[in-house]
């Protein structure tokens, strides 16, 4: 890392570096060498993941969720997945914030507008990233050369193509990942700090959690490395220091209490369902592993950290410790990020989880300059593997025996599409056929509850909805997006996998099986729950019905059911901040006599 670390740096590097990123060069530079071809090589990365991304785009069925809470936010229902019901079934709520604003206008049809949004960020993203990296190796200084190294190796991953859509937020998340480093970068090049940069960026970096929880590991980090550079900045003003971590942690903590008041629970829904918290490390292994391997990404990993820790010694050489150290955050976050992933298990979708932490840890090296010329040979290296894995390596299955997907394969030959995108290119799935038959029921003047007996050729079934429910139809989906979305928003969707449902997240785990898909309710809960007591449906048994009913009458199950459907109002929502915390670590035995001895003592 060729110039100094220190944050107050000469007056003008700033000025003249960020004239050079508008620019392209500097006028000495342009003088002294023609063209920078080596802007020309940099730029290389950035068309191959925005070309990639865009032949690959598609929409998966999690996406569709986040659609659906969406146009929830959008009908004036709050960020809920079935309005009357606060459950926080999206993850993310930067990400339903920001296609909500982006969606108000109806310009774009949600499901694009996702698509084009997630792109966007992604190439963004990768674009912050190889500007902050430039920054921290010097990148514009007069004559330095810089040549693309971990963005050659992100812009090449087929995972990174595929979720630069998908409507998930992982592409927010790389939007995110890379302005925070930029910003951060930026301090300690720019000269006459005040404490607006400070602030702002302090601001930036700790909006991880909004986007996704475990992303708070690098907030953390990244606010660790603002408090640093301020306090060498801004020497003797320990109130200014306090004030910047108020900003820090201001919006998560904010966020943390709307979450327990509003949806009575610490945690989104979602990691209560995939027991975020328990360890699986065999199936961890097993995930990172289904990265490493496919690629053969101990190459060029095994490159960048020789390029990294040649760069860091030298900065020790010379100390550069303030370079170093905004070098270091993303690294050492990115690698507890991952290890978190691989602790609880990872994903059923191939790669997805441990994307961000792979960005984080290239993104120091996303460029670096071209001397000395062992640095050069070192990026030449990669060139082969690039190549060989932009044309060649790829997954060879669409569901492996442990439960990964190559989710855009399988929802890309299921729905018989290439871009499978809008809800209706997924109508030759069964998935489609649950919706309409959603759709169906809530034509009919009775109110109903409605689910699948049987799936080839696909049958259903009904039963009444009991008396004093606030909806007149109910269908138990097997998946939520496609189902969700091609319904009503007025349908209420039972999940009795758990991530919008709030009985079903909470179900005791019997056994690990398929990563985020190891619960189910018994349809005992649902008929107890929603049906008409005077109707049992064939094939249930009565008295787990009666049991289930008799047991969601009795604390703590009648106190959860409250804290999600009870209305708003501020003793509620006290209420649920106390709820939140007791009723955290509740699990519900999956036989409903068996939960009916428990809560109610019988």
């Amino acid at each position: 890392m060729a110039t100094s670390m220190q944050p107050t740096a000469p007056a003008g590097t700033e000025e003249q570096g960020l004239t050079s990123e508008v620019a392209g060069t500097s006028g000495a530079a342009r003088r002294s060498a023609g063209i920078r071809w080596d802007l020309w090589l940099t730029a290389v990365p950035l068309v191959v993941l925005l070309v990639q991304g865009w032949q690959r785009r598609w929409m998966s069925d999690d996406g569709l969720i986040h659609l659906r809470v969406v146009e929830n936010v959008l009908g004036g229902h709050g960020f809920v997945f079935n309005p009357g019901e606060r459950i926080e079934a999206s993850t993310s709520v930067l990400w339903v914030a920001l296609l909500s604003i982006l969606r108000a206008p109806g310009f774009l049809g949600i499901e694009t507008l996702a698509v084009m949004t997630g792109l966007v960020c992604t190439v963004s993203g990768l674009f912050l990233a190889m500007h902050g990296a430039a920054i921290l190796w010097g990148g514009y200084n007069e004559g330095s050369r810089q040549l693309p190294a971990g963005a050659a190796v992100l812009a090449v991953l087929p995972p990174m193509w595929d979720f630069a859509t998908s409507g998930l937020e992982t592409g927010l998340v790389f939007l995110w990942l890379g302005l925070s480093f930029f910003l951060l970068a930026r301090l300690t090049a720019k000269s006459g700090h005040g404490r607006t940069p400070f602030r702002v960026v302090a601001v930036v970096v700790s909006a991880g959690p909004l986007i996704r929880p475990d992303l708070a590991l690098f907030s953390g980090a990244f606010l660790a490395v603002v408090l640093l550079l301020a306090r060498k900045a801004l020497p003797g003003h320990v109130r200014r220091l306090i004030e910047l971590g108020v900003l820090g942690l201001a919006a998560p903590c904010a966020y943390q209490v709307f979450r327990m008041g509003y949806y009575g629970a610490f945690v989104p829904t979602t990691a209560i369902a995939k027991e975020a918290s328990e360890a699986w490390w065999s199936q961890g292994r097993l995930y990172l592993a289904d990265l490493l391997q496919p690629y053969r990404l101990a190459i060029p990993l095994g490159i960048a950290s020789a390029i990294l820790l040649t760069g860091a010694w030298r900065s020790v050489r010379h100390r550069e410790a303030y370079r170093l150290l905004v070098a270091s955050a993303p690294v050492v976050a990115g690698l507890a990020d991952g290890l978190y992933v691989v602790r609880v298990g990872g994903d059923f979708m191939h790669g997805r989880l441990l994307l961000p932490a792979l960005f984080a840890v290239l993104m120091p090296l996303a460029v670096v300059e071209a001397r000395p010329w062992w640095r050069s040979a070192a990026v030449a290296l990669l060139l082969p593997w690039a190549l060989v894995c932009l044309v060649d390596l790829r997954l060879d299955y669409v569901v492996n025996p442990n439960g990964i997907t190559d989710e855009r394969a399988f929802y890309a030959i299921s729905a018989e599409q290439r871009n499978p995108i809008q809800v209706g290119d997924f109508n030759r799935m069964l998935l489609y056929a649950d919706g309409q038959e959603a759709r169906r029921l809530h034509g009919e003047p009775a109110r109903r509850l409605g689910w699948i007996t049987h799936p080839d050729p696909p049958a259903y079934t009904s039963m009444p909805l009991r008396d004093g429910l606030p909806i007149r139809t109910a269908f138990v989906a097997r998946n939520l997006g496609i189902t969700g979305l091609l319904a009503a928003p007025s349908i209420h969707i039972v999940d009795p996998s758990g991530l919008a449902d709030p009985l079903a997240s909470r179900v005791q785990l019997q056994e690990r099986g398929r990563p985020g898909h190891e619960k189910h309710l018994p349809l005992a809960w649902v008929v107890a729950r929603f049906g008409d007591p005077r109707h049992v449906p064939e094939g249930v048994d009565p008295g787990a019905v009666e049991a289930a009913r008799r047991a969601l009458q009795c604390s703590p199950l009648s106190d959860l059911l409250e804290a999600t459907t009870a209305p708003l109002t501020p003793a509620r929502f006290m209420r649920n901040i106390r709820l939140s915390i007791r009723l955290h670590d509740l699990r519900i035995p999956p036989d409903p006599v068996v939960a009916e001895a428990r809560f109610c003592g019988h």
